[in-house]
């Protein structure tokens, strides 16, 4: 319980530290079109990206952030499984204007769950705007690293570079913690408000 306490604690306290003002009038008209999905990477759940869900709604997002069994079906069957339930919460709310914001496994799911069948390394161009966030501190794990490039730990930054990226921004944090970044959550809130449909920023 005092574990629990303390990272409901931290949760609050970021939220209150990182929340932009947003006039009311604005945020009601925002909330009202505005909805981002967030899918969380393998072994999490959607708590994993509930700070960054916070920060959104106080910018004035609708926001959906749904769990997924990331170990239990294929890849292709969790796209279908997150992607499709996300993006009609989206719709029964009203919005007309959808983003993504994705850790890790999630922008593989979106990937493939708007019709590319095809596994990661061969996804080829992406078919809608895209913001990588890259972090360049390996995670401390028992993973092999990358010796010879930047790297998170997880993803090395020329695996980031997926074709047809608008902008890949590198930020020295780890792959498990940059969804807990202030700059991170700022960059992800200023990316949301510069884009239109088909946004994905994805956390690598």
């Amino acid at each position: 319980m005092p574990v629990v306490r303390k990272v409901a604690s931290f949760g609050l306290i970021l939220w209150l530290l990182l929340a932009p003002q947003v006039r009311a009038d604005d945020y009601l008209a925002a909330s009202a079109d505005r909805c981002v999905i967030l899918l969380h990477g393998m072994l999490r759940s959607s708590l994993s990206l509930k700070p960054m869900q916070w920060y959104l709604d106080h910018a004035g997002y609708t926001t959906v952030n749904l769990s997924y069994p990331s170990l239990l079906y294929p890849i292709p069957e969790s796209a279908e499984m997150a992607v499709t339930q996300s993006l009609r919460t989206c719709h029964s709310r009203g919005a007309h204007q959808i983003n993504f914001v994705t850790h890790s496994l999630g922008g593989i799911l979106v990937q493939l769950g708007k019709g590319d069948e095809s596994i990661p390394l061969t996804l080829g161009p992406v078919a809608f705007e895209l913001d990588v966030i890259a972090g360049t501190i390996p995670d401390i794990t028992l993973l092999p690293c990358f010796p010879d490039e930047l790297s998170d730990g997880t993803v090395s930054l020329s695996e980031a570079r997926v074709p047809g990226v608008k902008e890949l921004l590198t930020m020295p944090v780890t792959h498990t913690v940059m969804i807990l970044n202030p700059e991170v959550m700022r960059h992800s809130d200023e990316g949301e408000r510069g884009m239109h449909l088909g946004l994905v920023i994805a956390l690598l």
